[in-house]
């Protein structure tokens, strides 16, 4: 027989086997065609892989099958029949573990195969939990860490097998220092961290209406004013929607008031008068004025504001992710200075001296003057701005 050239491939299947050559390459064109358009449509970066991995495998398929259109010995055409029964397997096993996650281990392996986050994520089986108005925590199933001893790919496998939580119309504080979650939607939600170092980690975040994760629900004063502390958000998918995400300062407290100063001493006692048995010698002195009154205590410089806190944001393209997000971390202003004190009231001048018989008394003494008054206090330094660290999947992330 002669050898068929390699351009007559398919028609040397036809005329040996036409069910098979049919039933082969038609059902690979559709396996090919579907594994495209799912990847497409579940994860687009994976396209291109797939269609290579694809094609790869098709050009096996069709040296087998070429291999199959010559004759052959029974233990050869075994041979072959297995090989492409294999290469047909493995494509529909590609397949189903990238984009319908079974066998749930086929889908990690083929995820980290291509390095794409997506292909990982699993169909979690339990239904979502929902947390309207009211509710004030986490549930605590959120706050476990998934017992996973492999790479990242595994990590996004057993966390997208957590149920959905869903937030609606709340403000709810972060009162533990980590949260793991599948798919975390947010609509109309308050996240408070209250300036503790937290972690949220996430496959997919969703957000609807105004969604923010703050440092404070409000930005009191204290003395110093309070950070905004560290956040570290983890995505692994993407973030759909709008986030705030405010690690600002609170403000430095007001100075303490300078108390007023002490009232000046009274002024000292005039001369008494002298006389004889027949006439005055001189009447009663004047009273000493009064003496000033004591300086105003200066009031206390203000609290330093609490410095802006650190957003360690990490993803698998954080900048392009980071779009997503609207990132604030002021320094709280400083306090006040506190207001000063006024200078005490001048001391009372001193009594005239005493007159009697023939001499009169002498007036009393002029008061003395007020004293000056304080200084009011520095306004105290802002705090320090935050800032955002934006790493990949593959970096070391802080602990």
């Amino acid at each position: 027989m002669t050898e068929p050239a390699e351009g007559d491939v398919w028609k040397h299947a036809q005329k040996m086997s036409p069910r098979v050559a049919r039933f082969v390459f038609g059902g690979y064109l559709v396996l090919a065609a579907a594994a495209i358009v799912l990847s497409w449509r579940v994860a687009p970066s994976a396209l291109v892989p797939t269609a290579v991995f694809i094609l790869v495998l098709a050009t096996i398929v069709a040296l087998l099958v070429q291999a199959l259109s010559r004759p052959t010995g029974y233990p050869a055409a075994v041979a072959l029949w297995a090989m492409l029964a294999g290469c047909i397997a493995v494509a529909i096993l590609f397949v189903t573990s990238a984009f319908f996650g079974l066998p749930e281990r086929g889908a990690t392996l083929v995820a980290r195969m291509l390095k794409q986050n997506e292909l990982a994520i699993l169909s979690g089986g339990d239904p979502a939990i929902y947390l309207g108005p009211g509710a004030v925590a986490i549930p605590g199933s959120y706050r476990a860490d998934p017992d996973v001893n492999g790479d990242r790919f595994d990590r996004i496998s057993e966390l997208s097998k957590r149920a959905p939580l869903i937030l609606k119309g709340t403000t709810v504080v972060l009162d533990a220092p980590a949260f793991h979650f599948g798919i975390l939607r947010l609509e109309d939600v308050k996240l408070i961290t209250r300036g503790q170092n937290v972690t949220i980690e996430a496959v997919r975040i969703e957000t609807a209406g105004n969604v923010s994760i703050e440092a404070y629900a409000s930005l009191p004063s204290s003395a110093p004013g309070a950070a905004g502390g560290q956040l570290k958000l983890i995505v692994y998918d993407r973030i759909r929607g709008q986030l705030l995400v405010d690690l600002s300062g609170t403000s430095g407290a007001k100075g303490a008031d300078g108390r007023n100063g002490v009232t000046g001493a009274g002024g000292a006692p005039g001369e008494n008068s002298a006389q004889s048995l027949f006439d005055c010698k001189h009447g009663g002195g004047p009273g000493g004025p009064g003496q000033p009154g004591g300086k105003g205590e200066d009031g206390a410089p203000g609290s330093q504001g609490g410095d802006g806190g650190t957003l360690f944001f990490v993803a698998a393209d954080p900048d392009r992710l980071f779009n997503s997000i609207r990132f604030i971390a002021n320094g709280g202003e400083g306090g006040q200075g506190g207001r000063h004190g006024t200078g005490g009231p001048g001391g009372p001048g001193g009594p005239g001296g005493h007159g009697g018989g023939f001499c009169g008394g002498g007036q009393a003494g002029p008061q003395g003057p007020s004293g000056p008054d304080g200084r009011d206090g520095a306004i105290g330094k802002a705090g320090n701005g935050g800032s955002v660290v934006k790493l990949n999947l593959d970096s070391e992330i802080p602990q």
